[in-house]
């Protein structure tokens, strides 16, 4: 059995609508892992990275929610708020895990 932990820093506060920031992430990368699935980009056993493709979307979506509640933490301490981290997704991805070039 493999375990897969998201151990990025995070902010240390939660604010409402995380999860919904989270949800929203995770299913962008459910969509992305089914379309790597159906192009046949999955490794012989059927893994994405060595995962199942659902626990490679829900590695991502965590690991890419907490490093955007820190950027957002950062830049609004204790008064962020769910929009605050959906103001950081494009930036906080771009460095995390940046886009092949067009």
């Amino acid at each position: 059995e493999r375990v897969v932990a998201a151990e990025a820093p995070a902010a240390p506060k939660r604010s409402g609508g995380q999860g919904d920031v989270l949800a929203g992430i995770l299913a962008t990368h459910l969509a992305w892992a089914t379309g790597a699935r159906r192009d046949g980009r999955l490794d012989a056993d059927g893994l994405l990275g060595g995962v199942a493709p659902a626990v490679a979307a829900a590695y991502g979506a965590c690991e890419l929610t907490r490093r955007c509640s820190l950027a957002a933490y950062r830049a609004r301490g204790r008064s962020m708020t769910a929009p605050d981290l959906i103001d950081r997704i494009g930036e906080v991805f771009e460095a995390w895990d940046p886009a092949p070039k067009a």
